[in-house]
């Protein structure tokens, strides 16, 4: 990648998000008698199209589909449970790979795994390490050497990279234990399988070919994810630890990260089936009950605060989650941001939709929205780059996370932190998108979380909560927040070790544990419950704009008419927020140079 292709990359995300707000204008400004402002709690929607993730798609009043431009750069993410949408049922199985080394993957830490939950994303993982090839030949057998060879050279990659040390005691009896006992690949599978296993982190591991292959039938079969992600526990039981947002078990409200799965049954219309206790099970059949035939009917008995429950649901592909932006009570504007993208491409259209965003609230409320409510209930994750373009929207100069590495015994933490914009870097730019964008620094803010509120989005969380720049509100998060190498096989698998944690500024820990909210409290179950959740956020942030104002701060005044907002002014607000990014960016694209160039200068030492 050359400085150049960055920098032209690094200006289109600034000249994309402009369009955007441009294209948008129309649908704000009051001097269109063609274009009707929306009514009062209207939403807009903002969708990125699954299928061409780089199409920018904006629904909104007589706003018309745009496109943002093309990217392809793969950026680091993070999606502990992804939505499932379609794969090609007509794509070639995977090939194993004829390397003895652990290489073909990147050494550079990711936070993406292995998406065996989405067979589009694990279609293309596969044919970005070169094992999905259509019509590939099969390779020559490894030898048991290259075999033995291979499992040494995995040890060794946990040896000097897994990044929790203490784990790693009595490492050493891993080395021989399958001396002259790896005879075929299927071998070697399970001695990875077990060595990773033994390692007692959830997130080191090694998937199966059996596993791939497992996940592409489903796909090719019409079989979808119930959308109940469990955990086992010491006594064998099974308690829910995610929930994806968009399938049927978000869309009930039923369930809770926490909540004891009980039994499961599949067609319980038919006399001739049976409720399926799934105590003592093992995880691979808890999770095919799971995950069944789109309109197949089941039955789920869970057991919450001392009481069993049995919701009936049916098997459907996820809803796709869109960006959804609508105007709240007192100039609150509400954004709720449903992934942080897995790539480059994508990264650059969330950030253009998120940026748009802002604008059009603010445009809604003529340039005097006075408080922000940021969803990230249901958000898996993503990439941390956008988390932290997000973040230095908002946080005028502060700490973001910490990231803790090791090679050896050398332990590395690097600290990111933002600095205040100098005045040089807003010259021309229009008196009200300063406005709009000082105000984006101080204007009360809540973000509202859950159980599965995971990776990116707790850090940013953390990193808003830990600048004392919002409001936490809901509930308890996941507790992710690690990076791994993931790289294939010669058994056509791929093995997944940890090598980077990630620390709040505060050098708090997340990992397995989450972080508590602010303000705790949870929705109440059930389709037609209300969003408690919500008007907690609305009243802490009305609250605080009322202080604010009774303290004396200014109020922003509202533009009227014409042109002065909603028009140009959009436009100069896209470039004034891409011009926020654009910083960001290119703080992160010398932090990668300077990294890989430290790492070469190791190599040639």
């Amino acid at each position: 990648m050359t400085d150049k292709s960055f920098f032209s990359r690094a200006l289109s995300l600034v000249v994309a998000g402009s369009l955007l707000c441009l294209s948008a204008a129309p649908g704000l400004a009051q001097s269109a008698p063609a274009q009707k402002a929306p009514a009062k709690g209207e939403e807009f929607i903002i969708i990125i199209d699954g299928k061409e993730p780089n199409k920018l798609q904006i629904f909104g009043p007589s706003v018309k589909p745009k496109t943002a431009p093309q990217q392809t750069v793969p950026n680091p993410a993070v999606d502990p449970k992804a939505p499932t949408p379609t794969v090609d049922p007509n794509a070639a199985p995977a090939q194993p790979s004829d390397s003895t080394k652990v290489d073909g993957g990147s050494d550079q830490p990711s936070i993406e795994g292995i998406p065996l939950d989405d067979p589009q994303k694990l279609k293309e993982f596969l044919e970005k390490h070169g094992i999905a090839m259509p019509g590939a030949a099969a390779p020559q057998a490894p030898s048991p050497q290259d075999l033995e060879d291979f499992y040494h050279e995995v040890w060794r990659l946990v040896a000097m990279k897994y990044y929790n040390e203490s784990k790693l005691v009595g490492w050493e009896t891993w080395y021989d234990k399958y001396k002259g006992k790896l005879l075929t690949v299927k071998d070697l599978e399970s001695a990875l399988s077990e060595m990773l296993g033994g390692v007692g982190d959830r997130w080191t591991q090694y998937t199966t070919s059996d596993t791939i292959e497992r996940s592409r039938a489903r796909a090719k079969n019409d079989i979808v994810d119930l959308g109940i992600s469990v955990a086992p526990q010491k006594d064998g039981t099974y308690k829910i630890d995610f929930l994806s947002y968009g399938t049927p078990g978000w869309k009930s409200n039923a369930f809770r990260t926490g909540d004891t799965l009980k039994s499961v049954h599949v067609n319980p219309q038919d006399p001739a089936t049976q409720p399926v206790n799934v105590k003592g099970l093992s995880a691979k059949d808890v999770d095919e009950l799971l995950q069944q035939k789109v309109g197949t009917k089941v039955s789920v008995v869970i057991a919450h605060d001392g009481i069993e429950e049995k919701v009936d649901l049916s098997f459907e592909k996820p809803d796709r989650a869109p960006i959804m932006l609508k105007p709240l009570p007192n100039n609150i504007g509400y954004i709720r941001l449903p992934t942080f993208g897995s790539d480059q491409g994508s990264v650059e259209a969330l950030g253009n939709a998120f940026v748009e965003g802002l604008a059009k609230l603010d445009g809604h409320f003529k340039g005097n929205m006075q408080g922000i409510v940021l969803d990230l209930r249901g958000n898996s994750g993503g990439a941390v780059e956008l988390a932290k373009m997000i973040a230095s929207i908002f946080i005028r100069d502060g700490s973001f996370i910490k990231e803790q590495e090791r090679e050896g015994r050398l332990n590395k933490v690097t600290e990111n932190t933002f600095k205040a914009p100098m005045p040089y870097q807003f010259v021309g730019v229009p008196p009200e998108v300063l406005s709009l964008m000082s105000r984006l620094y101080t204007m009360p803010m809540v973000v509202l979380v859950n159980g599965s509120s995971a990776s990116s989005s707790e850090i940013l969380t953390g990193t808003l909560m830990d600048n004392n720049r919002a409001v936490v509100v809901g509930t308890q998060t996941f507790g992710k927040a690690v990076a791994f190498i993931v790289m294939p096989t010669p058994a056509g698998g791929f093995l997944q070790v940890t090598t980077m944690h990630y620390l709040t500024p505060n050098g708090n820990d997340i990992a397995g544990k989450g972080i508590a909210p602010n303000v705790a409290i949870d929705n109440k179950r059930g389709s037609q419950a209300t969003d408690d959740q919500l008007s907690t956020a609305v009243k802490i942030v009305s609250d605080a704009i009322t202080k604010m104002n009774g303290a004396g701060q200014t109020q922003v005044p509202a533009q009227q008419g014409g042109q002065s907002f909603g028009g140009d002014s959009v436009l100069w607000i896209g470039i004034g927020l891409g011009l926020i990014a654009l910083i960001v960016v290119l703080g992160g694209f010398w932090h990668h140079t300077r990294k890989q160039r430290d790492e070469a200068e190791r190599r040639n030492k």
